[in-house]
């Protein structure tokens, strides 16, 4: 499969994450999207995606769909649950889903990551929670 993603844009040339490979792609179900292509130094001992860096990946995800959602940059996480179901195993993986809830000073996301590579089968459920930084009204920071 050819590469047609766009890395990962964090605003730094030199950020831990851009070593990982993670690009925005386009998808034809999901808009536009996040995901890490597998290479042996992201693996864990059993030849799957490892944990932690999965949840880097969903949380990184889930931000961009907070963020659409929102329309603003203006937010932190607050709480990740991740429920693990199988290993990525064949990648790339990749991050969809949708915002649950968009509130005055919270939105919720709903993220699951899905192994493009073997079928789309869904890898990890996750829901994060972030805080709003801004008056949702003025879209100026508050405090």
């Amino acid at each position: 499969m050819a590469d047609t993603g766009r890395p990962l844009q964090i605003g730094l040339d030199d950020h831990l994450l851009l070593d990982f490979g993670m690009r925005t792609v386009d998808d034809a179900d999901d808009g536009t999207v996040l995901e890490m292509p597998l290479a042996p130094r992201v693996l864990n001992p059993h030849g799957g995606l490892h944990g932690g860096l999965m949840m880097a990946l969903i949380e990184c995800g889930a931000a961009g769909i907070a963020v659409r959602a929102a329309g603003s940059e203006n937010i932190v996480a607050g709480d990740l649950n991740v429920r693990f179901l199988t290993p990525v195993r064949v990648g790339p993986a990749r991050v969809v889903g949708h915002a649950l809830r968009v509130g005055r000073r919270s939105i919720v996301v709903q993220a699951d990551v899905i192994d493009v590579g073997d079928d789309r089968t869904l890898c990890a459920s996750a829901t994060v929670g972030y805080a709003r930084l801004d008056d949702r009204s003025s879209g100026q920071p508050v405090g």
